[in-house]
């Protein structure tokens, strides 16, 4: 849970301030962890300071700073600088949970999403695999069918660096200089007549057609992603 809170500094003490949270003692951040307090964030405006607390329970949290003793050291610095919290529970006890409402930036993968997985006991790579890459699978597809048509139909590339082993990209250019029925003056020393020349281009055209069939909704999903706001 992620909670916020809202303080005021003592007139003067902004570079103080600033100065101290430079670097949190270790004794501190070992607290952080024992209480599930995973970050704590704070920026500050003239002297309001506003802090985003990630945490597993702020309540939990709060009564576990009672009476420790890196907590009470630090607060002794820190009293010196901050002039109260200012009262965001509106008669709750306790500071609130902050729930998401907009964000002009929203992630394409949901945080709840990923958050669920990770209660549920996946690692980050099981997150990135099972969850955002399935996801993303339309796009990736469409990239990849892309990627690989443009690549099967590049027939200068092999030409000019592999002189020996053509693709049959250039093979069936070298047919079709050979076909005189495409190419009157063809000097080929065995002319390619034309149902050879349409029989070689249906071969060339069979993995582009299978790859396209195969993934043609995927194709569709990847073309229409974000097309609509649901």
């Amino acid at each position: 849970m992620i909670v916020a809170l809202h303080s005021k500094l003592k007139p003067g003490s902004e570079e103080g301030y600033d100065r101290d949270h430079a670097r949190i003692p270790d004794d501190l951040r070992e607290t952080f962890a024992r209480l599930g307090v995973r970050d704590w964030r704070i920026w500050r405006s003239g002297l309001d300071v506003f802090h985003l607390v990630d945490c597993d329970d702020s309540d939990a949290a709060l009564a576990g700073f009672e009476g420790d003793p890196a907590n009470e050291r630090w607060q002794l610095v820190i009293d010196g600088y901050v002039d109260h919290f200012v009262d965001q529970g509106r008669g709750t006890a306790g500071p609130q949970p902050l729930r998401p409402v907009h964000s002009l930036a929203d992630p394409s993968v949901p945080a709840s999403l990923l958050e669920a997985a990770r209660l549920d006991g996946c690692s980050e790579v099981q997150v990135l695999w099972e969850i955002a890459l399935a996801l993303a699978t339309p796009v990736v597809a469409l990239v990849g069918s892309s990627c690989f048509v443009q690549n099967r139909n590049n027939g200068v590339s092999p030409f000019v660096m592999l002189p020996s082993s053509y693709p049959v990209q250039v093979g069936l250019s070298t047919l079709l200089s050979s076909t005189p029925g495409f190419i009157p003056s063809a000097a080929g020393s065995q002319p390619v007549q034309l149902p050879a020349l349409a029989l070689a281009t249906v071969v060339s055209v069979l993995p582009v057609l299978v790859v396209l069939l195969s993934s043609k909704r995927l194709l569709v999903e990847g073309m229409t992603a974000g097309g609509t706001e649901e």
